[in-house]
């Protein structure tokens, strides 16, 4: 049985592993993180690559375009790199879950880490 990690401000329940649809993004949910534990760096993908390729430019991109249009968020930014791959990460307001919340993208997982003393 899945442990429950966190309770939205409207009652609903989640478990570790379950998931939430967000702007037509799904995020697995992790367990809460405290503010303390959370950093952002605010890097682009030109900062990272000299020279990016298209397919690095694109994901980089239609991800800026969903944070900025969609979550009205400005603070997220390329998180980790290496020749092969990058993420990206950001700090905001889930409306959806009533609280803020540290978002964590890579090649594979959508990952979502409800903030301590924002739920």
């Amino acid at each position: 049985m899945k442990k429950l990690i966190f309770v939205s401000k409207d009652g609903r329940e989640f478990r570790n592993g379950d998931t939430v649809t967000i702007s037509n993004e799904t995020f697995e949910i992790c367990k809460p993180i405290t503010s303390n534990n959370i950093y952002i760096n605010t890097r682009d993908i030109y900062d990272c690559y000299s020279n990016p390729s298209v397919y690095k430019k694109s994901i980089y991109e239609q991800w800026s375009r969903w944070f900025i249009y969609e979550r009205n968020c400005f603070r997220f930014g390329v998180s980790s790199y290496n020749r092969m791959q990058f993420s990206i990460s950001a700090l905001t307001w889930i409306e959806e879950l009533g609280c803020e919340c540290y978002l964590h993208i890579t090649k594979m997982h959508n990952y979502l880490y409800p903030v301590y003393g924002t739920c």
